[in-house]
């Protein structure tokens, strides 16, 4: 069995992949800000002294609550997404640690309506992925002395989940609340914003294998399926039997977010919950 350290361990992702890793016989370590073993939540930084005796793989999968409060909080985002993940990456290398996984985002791609892979450029126009990409950078310095997995993660969905794109739709219509389309043209409908989420069972299962294996230097996170926002509330509302109602955006959407998955098929050969069956089962457990 395998020693893991998951900081950010009581977000969505970290527990998961927590609960997940202990259930098969793992031995977790925790480190989280919120009950005040992980990065200290006013500086964004760990407290000098970081060790991780006996670790054999980090998950660093902690984030800045501050992500929607830029320009003014920004040096919060720099703080967690990359001096806090060098610190881990240190005591990583220190304590003899083979792997470190690094959650990033597939927002740091450039905006396109075409599949990203990871070879697509990137850009830093927004502050958060900003953030990650520097995060990323400054861990790829250290590949040669601890193998760094870059994750960039598109659209995680599951039960218990809040405050993302697809619990916000499930609540929209449920509530029968209108539904905005941005539509690429404005003059002509489309399904809006599309994007192929991935389920959470799925999402742990890759960090799990990257945790306990290794894998590619830099790896999409995305589902099976491409699909857009009306797909998805329309899926939603007929396992709820309600119906959707839609209205168009004010303006044209600039982009989809899309991720390659060629590498991430290759790389774990399993076959992936679609968005049907995963809608399906968030509403079996709502």
């Amino acid at each position: 069995m395998t020693k893991i350290c998951i900081i950010g361990a009581n977000g969505y992702i970290g527990r998961h992949v927590s609960q997940d890793l202990v259930e098969r016989g793992h031995t977790v370590v925790s480190l989280s800000s919120r009950d005040g073993s992980g990065i200290n939540p006013e500086t964004g930084q760990f407290p000098s002294g970081l060790t991780l005796e006996g670790v054999e793989a980090v998950i660093f999968a902690a984030q800045s609550p501050h992500y929607r409060n830029v320009p003014e909080m920004a040096w919060h985002l720099e703080a967690v997404a990359c001096v806090a993940a060098l610190q881990a990456a240190n005591a990583a290398k220190r304590a003899g640690a083979k792997r470190f996984i690094y959650l990033s985002t597939g927002n740091v791609y450039a905006p396109s309506f075409d599949p990203l892979a990871e070879d697509a450029p990137v850009s830093m126009a927004q502050w958060y992925p900003m953030s990650k990409l520097h995060g990323e950078q400054a861990l790829a310095a250290l590949s040669q002395v601890i193998q760094v997995t870059l994750l960039r993660i598109f659209a995680v969905y599951g039960p218990g989940q809040d405050d993302k794109l697809i619990p916000r739709l499930a609540a929209q219509v449920d509530a029968q609340k209108i539904v905005t389309l941005g539509y690429k043209d404005p003059l002509v409908p489309d399904s809006g914003l599309r994007l192929n989420p991935c389920y959470i069972e799925d999402s742990v299962a890759v960090i799990r294998q990257l945790a306990l294996e290794g894998g590619p230097g830099v790896l999409n996170l995305a589902g099976p399926d491409v699909v857009g926002v009306r797909d998805i509330a329309m899926t939603w509302g007929q396992l709820k039997h309600k119906e959707p109602v839609f209205e168009p955006a004010a303006s044209a959407r600039a982009f989809d977010l899309i991720g390659d998955t060629a590498r991430l098929c290759d790389y774990t050969g399993r076959r992936f919950i679609g968005i049907e069956e995963g809608l399906t089962r968030i509403a079996k457990l709502a």
